[in-house]
């Protein structure tokens, strides 16, 4: 897309150049790495994956007013424009995802239905969690099984499938 944006001038005279970083989904290296971009001549940040990635940018980024633009996360973090004006979030927030889920499950399930969670064991996963949780009551649900995995683990997730199989 940047190519095809400087060959038809959608930016006008300005010529867009993509650089990235990789912080290894590590908030602990992803302001080296957004200081080593800055430093390089960096004017916008866009697609920065994950909440504590991104709040580890947001201050440096809205002090130096560098746009930090469809910020990965879904956390409820991202629209406090007053205190973050130049930070956009770019996914639905979590809270807002959950109830998308429990609306369907309720609407294909009117009787009521049970639910296994499984979730990932950090913060992205946790908000999940506890939006869907609040809203079972609501909605008719009644969750009887709950899975993690952590972040980190590649293996498959046999055991926590086959317990919350074992609930229904």
């Amino acid at each position: 897309f940047i190519d095809y944006a400087n060959e038809n001038g959608l930016a006008g005279d300005l010529t867009l150049e993509l650089e990235i970083a990789d912080d290894q989904y590590s908030p602990d290296l992803t302001p080296g790495a957004v200081t080593t971009l800055i430093d390089s001549g960096v004017h916008i940040f866009s697609g920065i994956i994950g909440s504590p990635n991104n709040l580890a940018v947001r201050d440096t980024l809205n002090d130096n007013c560098i746009p930090q633009l469809l910020s990965l996360t879904g956390a409820p973090d991202w629209g406090e424009v007053a205190d973050y004006p130049w930070t956009t979030g770019g996914l639905i927030p979590y809270p807002v995802e959950s109830r998308a889920y429990a609306t369907k499950m309720a609407a294909d399930h009117p009787d009521g239905a049970t639910v296994g969670l499984f979730y990932v064991n950090n913060e992205f996963g946790q908000v999940y969690a506890e939006a869907f949780t609040e809203l079972t009551d609501e909605f008719g649900l009644e969750i009887v099984a709950e899975e993690t995995i952590e972040a980190t683990d590649s293996n498959p997730p046999t055991a926590q499938i086959t317990s919350i199989a074992s609930e229904q």
